[in-house]
């Protein structure tokens, strides 16, 4: 981790306890007791995240909270603001109302606390990664409208820039996989080359079992870690012809190419034993987890009439899904229009 954080904070009890569990966690604990040394530290030093006592200098912590959030080198880097629980509502209120990113009465729990941290920071990666992100697509938009007006002999490279935004705009940033619009698009195809051959195609939409209990119990850096995993595990399952894509946060597909229905029982076998090999150890604990599986067939044969409506073949797989979570962790719901040969 190494994150740099700030920790203004005049108890020393509490700063001996903060440091410890930081640095417990690998990150960079820098602390200091006084107003204007953490304002010189927040603005000559890259920090990632700031832990404020609304007690230091007299009570100045709101006003040092409003200075971190309205300076232009501070106003990114998130703030956690330590209290007291004894506080009238009118002071919390104008915290929130200054941008305040989490708020911990002390004393606090020590896995309350560094999952605020970990939350926290995690805001903050998202908030670099969305700026970079804008920049990127503003960056190429701007390629774009210049390349428009060059002449015939670059029209390559201007296609290559719209490659380029057409990616950010088609696949999962997280996992890497197809996003659902391009899942679609890309679905179309392959049914028009499935009613072509005579082929079939078994689409299976899987959940991570119990991820938003992951989420609270272990924090959403955990939860993502998992996510990577299983997005591996359907990577190792499938093969190259096969689709695959994250249709949301806990959803995903596989559309299994040129499957015999006969099989399907033994790929989603095999994706159970991948993701029961799978254990996350995280700050000290294995976490283990499950995932449940919805199963549809579709069979497309010379009598067979595309409707060219792909969400309407993608829905039963989509609705096993939603009945094999209703019936628990680790259960997998064959969709009625599957017949067993």
């Amino acid at each position: 981790m190494n994150e740099n954080i700030l920790v203004i904070e005049y108890r020393d009890e509490v700063v001996e306890k903060i440091i410890d569990i930081l640095k417990e966690r690998h990150y960079n604990p820098i602390p200091t007791k006084s107003r204007s040394k953490g304002i010189e530290i927040a603005n000559e030093s890259s920090i990632d995240l700031i832990i404020l006592d609304a007690d230091i200098g007299d009570s100045q912590g709101l006003q040092l909270l409003e200075t971190f959030k309205t300076e232009e080198n501070t106003k990114g880097i998130p703030v956690i603001l330590l209290s007291t629980p004894y506080r009238k509502m009118e002071f919390i209120e104008e915290a929130i109302g200054l941008g305040i990113d989490d708020l911990i009465f002390t004393p606090f729990d020590e896995m309350e606390f560094i999952a605020s941290v970990n939350g926290a920071l995690k805001l903050k990666k998202l908030f670099v990664e969305n700026n970079k992100l804008i920049k990127q697509n503003n960056d190429i938009e701007e390629e774009l409208n210049n390349l428009k007006d060059v002449s015939e002999e670059h029209y390559k490279s201007f296609k290559e820039a719209q490659k380029k935004y057409d990616d950010i705009l088609n696949y999962d940033l997280e996992t890497g996989l197809d996003n659902k619009k391009e899942f679609y698009k890309q679905f179309k195809k392959f049914v028009f080359e499935s009613v072509r051959h005579e082929d079939t195609i078994i689409l299976s939409c899987f959940c991570i079992d119990g991820l938003e209990n992951i989420i609270n119990e272990f924090g959403i850096m955990a939860a993502e870690e998992i996510i990577l995993q299983f997005t591996k595990v359907l990577k190792d399952a499938s093969r190259e012809e096969d689709l695959i894509a994250r249709f949301g946060n806990n959803e995903f597909i596989v559309a299994f190419k040129r499957m015999d229905i006969r099989l399907y029982d033994e790929k989603v076998e095999e994706i159970k034993n991948l993701v029961r090999k799978n254990e996350l150890d995280y700050n000290g604990m294995l976490i283990k987890y499950t995932m449940s599986a919805g199963i549809s067939y579709t069979a497309y044969r010379k009598t067979y009439h595309f409707e060219n409506n792909v969400e309407k073949e993608v829905a039963p797989s989509l609705l096993a899904l939603h009945n094999a979570k209703r019936r628990g962790f680790a259960s997998v719901y064959i969709h009625p229009t599957i017949i067993r040969k």
